[in-house]
Formats: C-alpha cells, sequence, structure tokens
C-alpha cells in the first residue's frame, strides 16, 4: 500500500444548514481549485484566462467541544495575468504558501508568488506541444528537490525540477501509460507518483501508483528516460467512467478521486478501498481539493459552485457560490 503520514486529528461536526458562501469574481465556472498550506486563500481557475484568489476564512470546522463555524462571505483579494487561454489547473504548493502553480489551456505552466499583488509576471514558465492536463506538487521533505510532475495529452507523466523553471527544462524523468492519462500526484511521503487514468480495456476509472525514489532525480533508471509499460505498477479501480481528478489530504490519511461518473470517492490510503462518497453531482468532476487541516473537501464540477464536504463522511459542510451562477 501507499506510505503515509499520520497525524492526530479531532472529529468533525456538521452544521445542519450548509453554509452558502457567496465569492464574486470569476466570470465563468471554476474549471479547478486548490487551497493554500494555511488555509487562507482558495485559488480558483477559468475560461476567462485568469486564476483568482478569494479569503474563505471562515469556512472552518473547530473542535467537538466549540462545534463547527460556518458562516460569513468570501472575498476575492488577486487576480493573476499572463494565460492567453483558459486556466485549466491551479495549484498551491503543499508547504510553500505563497507558491502557485497553474495550467492553461494555450499549454502553458507558469508559476506564481502571490504576495507580488496584482502582478501580469510569472515567476517561471513551461511551454509544451500537447495540451497539458494536470500540475501537481512533490511535496518531499524540506530541502529535498522542488519537483512538479505535469501530465500532457500524449499519456506521459514529466517531471520537472522547479526550481529551474526560470531556464529552458527538459523532463527529470517521464512515465508513458497505455491508458489514457488524466492527473498525476505524488504520495505525501514522496515515495509513489499515482495517475487517474481511464483503461483501454473497459474505459473504467482506475488510480495507477509508480513507485518513486525521492533520494534520486529519476526513479531505477537514468534521468531523462522514459518508462514505458506498466510492469512496475499498482492499480486499484474505483470508478464507472474515467477518472479525472485525484488529491491526497495534507495529513497523508485519504485520497480523493473524482470521476466522469460524477461520483467523489474518499480513500483510506492504508487499505487503498473507497470508505466514503459523494453522489450530490450530476455531472463529471473536474478538480478536487482538501483543506490544509484535511478536514474539508472542494470539488468543482461542470455545475454551479464549489462543493464543500466533511472529508470523512461526505457530507455537504458548504457551497461557494460564484457571481456567474446567478441566473
Amino acid at each position: 500500500m501507499l506510505a503515509m503520514v499520520t497525524s492526530a486529528t479531532p472529529p468533525l461536526q456538521i452544521r445542519a444548514d450548509p453554509a452558502l458562501i457567496e465569492c464574486g469574481g470569476n466570470r465563468n465556472k471554476s474549471r479547478s481549485c486548490s487551497w493554500n498550506a494555511t488555509g487562507q486563500y482558495l485559488a480558483s481557475g477559468s475560461s476567462d484566462k485568469f486564476a483568482r484568489l478569494f479569503t474563505v476564512d471562515h469556512v472552518s470546522a473547530s473542535s467537538a467541544a466549540g462545534g463547527p463555524t460556518v458562516a460569513g462571505t468570501g472575498r476575492e483579494v488577486q487576480a493573476l495575468t499572463g494565460h492567453t487561454a483558459g486556466v485549466e489547473r491551479v495549484r498551491f504548493h503543499p508547504t510553500e504558501a505563497n507558491v502557485l502553480c497553474t495550467a492553461g489551456a494555450e499549454r502553458s505552466v507558469r508559476l506564481w508568488d502571490i504576495r507580488s499583488a496584482g502582478t501580469s509576471r510569472s515567476g517561471g514558465k513551461i511551454d509544451f506541444g500537447a495540451g497539458i492536463i494536470s500540475v501537481e506538487w512533490n511535496p518531499g521533505q524540506p530541502g529535498s528537490v522542488r519537483h512538479l510532475a505535469v501530465t500532457d495529452k500524449d499519456d506521459t507523466v514529466r517531471v520537472y525540477d522547479a526550481r529551474k523553471m526560470s531556464k529552458p527544462l527538459s523532463a527529470v524523468f517521464a512515465f508513458k501509460d497505455d491508458s489514457t492519462v488524466y492527473e498525476t500526484h505524488f504520495s505525501p511521503s514522496g515515495t509513489h507518483l499515482v495517475a487517474g487514468v481511464k483503461l483501454a480495456e473497459n474505459a473504467m476509472g482506475a488510480l495507477r501508483a509508480w513507485k518513486w525514489d525521492e533520494g534520486n532525480d529519476a526513479p531505477k533508471g537514468k534521468a531523462g528516460k522514459v518508462m514505458i509499460g506498466n510492469d512496475n505498477s499498482d492499480m486499484f479501480i474505483g470508478h464507472t467512467g474515467p477518472l479525472y481528478s485525484l488529491k491526497f489530504s495534507p495529513d497523508g490519511k485519504t485520497l480523493v478521486s473524482g470521476g466522469g461518473d460524477a461520483l467523489v470517492c474518499l480513500w483510506d490510503v492504508a487499505s487503498m478501498t473507497c470508505q466514503a462518497t459523494v453522489a450530490r453531482r450530476t455531472k463529471f468532476i473536474r478538480s478536487v481539493t482538501f483543506s490544509h487541516d484535511s478536514r474539508l473537501v472542494a470539488t468543482s464540477s461542470e455545475e454551479d459552485g464549489i462543493d464543500v464536504a466533511d472529508a470523512v463522511t461526505g457530507e455537504r459542510v458548504g457551497l461557494v457560490k460564484l457571481m456567474t451562477d446567478e441566473k
């Protein structure tokens, strides 16, 4: 099974009336969302070419004694410009709260320091020939190489050293899958690369896990080499349609996946079994992400708003309603 990080977490209580958090900002539906490491900001990307940052401080969960606090109004605090087409993915670094990576439909990946308010210049850029499907950070350990996994439409996962994004880059390593790959993540311990795929033989959605050696530039091979095939991988089937999006919780205990079957699955990492599902959506799931304390899961789909759920039970906690969700 996948290695995980453990920490003590008090139980989460859900109030009976889920909150509606108004966030005037995105002119189009959210294509991707990501919380930063402190939980202060929620990033959202959309087809209007902007990545926007919202404060959602009031969406929180307290201890059993005090009960949850789920109320208030969200606020747009920053819009990042630079992409020339829709922003398909936004991903905060798992430990560096001010570092954000975005991927645009114009086939570029950009790196941002959100402390540079109002800037239209990113801190680094990678251009691709094929379309980009996902970008994900390696949580790693302090002082380790800062790896960024980029999945593109030729079903190849390429790993880059993000410290060198200001220079022309070549991949540190690449994995080529014989299924359709939609998104790839490092496990919290940095020991595995886990991809969401659609299997070629039956179109089912599955998790594909490759071993990754955190201590070397490339696992079991020369840097820059492409590993083709799945002999060194494990597979876990979880959806009746393509598995489009996945995310590990910061505490390493849970993995969330979203698929073309409109379901969100909450996996126990220790056993790699689905423990709960979110079945409120009726259209395919575009993006899933955890809050910094691992208690909440935010979900973007082809429907209005961002669903916020209890990460253990899948029960709704709130809904982030975007401005253009008004009819």
